[in-house]
């Protein structure tokens, strides 16, 4: 497994999306443990071992996007 996928495993939650012309959908993650501010936009391949939770995220908050 790869250094991406270690950390993804430690992902608390997902707080916002968005997806630019040049960069693919991304995720704004919480790690667990970390402060929120330290929180990282995350590519959806990355998240890709996490299927129910990018899922849950994508249920409850439909097609908002981050600013």
């Amino acid at each position: 497994m790869g250094a991406s996928h270690k950390l993804v495993r430690e992902v608390e939650c997902i707080l916002a999306t968005k997806q630019t012309k040049r960069i693919s959908k991304q995720y704004l993650v919480k790690w667990k443990g970390c402060h929120p501010k330290k929180s990282k936009w995350v590519k959806l391949v990355h998240l890709d071992h996490l299927p129910k939770m990018v899922k849950k995220f994508e249920q409850e908050h439909g097609q908002e996007m981050a600013i």
